[in-house]
């Protein structure tokens, strides 16, 4: 290799980016690679690092750069516990923290999360994946390698955030956007071809370091909850899925608000959500919510009457909110937002999920 390029430094392409390198870069890549306890700790590193030459040059068997040869799309989201990877299809996969361990670096959250996550709640964090085959380029200082021009799908990133806000409002829970990585190699390719190991390109979601605790434990999501979010995710195209997803996206940010008036927010964007649902036309708007609402979802008499009670007066808190506590009767309203909130964000979840089914 050293004759073909002349001299001991060189560029390597990976991706949208080249940089420089040199061969005893790749040594150092060797050694950090290196199967220590084995008789022969740098037979599989000699050989990974042979299989990502031979990608340059030519595609390489697929089996033999299955992993070496495969880059991701990721999208990290925090708010559900996922034991295993769960193929979403079309191409998709989810995948708990940990296993996005050969492609991410913690440092890359740090903007986002606080640094003592990694202790903490890290359990929280999944991301959503699209893999897809790379190969690197490699050339001389006067023949500077091609790199390989790639952007992530279009849908990308609609499609990992309309499944995460169905997540959502499935669990009934929190799911925030932490950050999303596009183009990432594995971090034992990078270091083998004596390259600094990086996402193509980052795009930062809002920070949530403040949502962190010591304290707080969570289970993992049920399997019939995941079953149900990617059987009603893939039949998005044959349902009123195109109609509900900005009442989806509405309801899925409500579970996101946070901060001093966060239940008057929450309240406000409930109300959003049932009049775009049921779109009330005459004067009086409640009523007509109530009678939409029952006629949906009551099956008896008495649930026809609970589900009017409970939406009678989350509409008297929600006008209290809206016009500001004026007087005594106000005030007390507003005092029940989290009653409100949690009376009628259980009507509402049902109500979309069954227009979706």
């Amino acid at each position: 290799m050293g004759r073909d390029l002349k001299r001991d430094d060189f560029q390597i392409g990976i991706l949208n980016h080249t940089s420089m390198t040199t061969l005893s870069q790749l040594i150092v890549g060797l050694m950090e690679c290196q199967d220590e306890g084995t008789t022969e700790p740098f037979l599989k590193p000699a050989s990974d690092l042979s299989t990502l030459l031979e990608l340059s040059l030519v595609q390489a068997g697929a089996q033999k750069a299955e992993s070496l040869g495969t880059a991701i799309d990721v999208a990290v989201y925090c708010g559900a516990r996922f034991e295993e990877e769960v193929d979403l299809g079309e191409e998709y996969a989810l995948l708990p923290f940990e296993h996005l361990a050969d492609y991410v670096d913690m440092d890359w959250l740090k903007a986002v999360a606080a640094e003592q996550v990694s202790w903490r709640r890290m359990e929280q964090v999944f991301g959503i994946v699209r893999r897809f085959p790379w190969r690197p380029s490699v050339g001389n200082l006067h023949f500077p390698p091609e790199p390989e021009t790639r952007n992530p799908p279009p849908l990308f990133h609609r499609w990992a955030a309309e499944f995460a806000n169905l997540l959502s409002v499935v669990m009934s829970y929190r799911v925030s956007w932490l950050a999303t990585f596009e183009g990432c190699i594995p971090r034992r390719a990078a270091k083998l071809l004596g390259s600094h190991h990086d996402a193509a390109q980052t795009h930062k979601g809002r920070s949530i370091s403040h949502l962190f605790s010591p304290f707080d434990k969570s289970e993992f999501v049920e399997t019939e909850q995941i079953k149900l979010v990617k059987e009603l995710f893939a039949k998005r195209r044959n349902t009123e899925y195109p109609e509900m997803a900005a009442i989806i996206q509405r309801l899925a940010e409500a579970h996101r608000r946070d901060g001093r008036f966060a239940l008057d927010d929450r309240v406000l964007d409930l109300a959003i959500v049932f009049e775009r649902l049921f779109k009330p036309r005459g004067r009086s708007i409640g009523r007509e919510l109530e009678k939409s609402a029952a006629e949906l979802l009551a099956v008896t008499d008495d649930e026809k009457t609970s589900i009017g009670e409970q939406l009678r007066q989350f509409y008297k808190v929600r006008s209290a909110i809206i016009h500001g506590p004026s007087d005594e009767r106000s005030r007390r309203l507003i005092s029940q937002s989290e009653k409100a909130w949690q009376g009628c964000e259980p009507i509402a979840r049902a109500a979309l999920l069954k227009k979706i089914s």
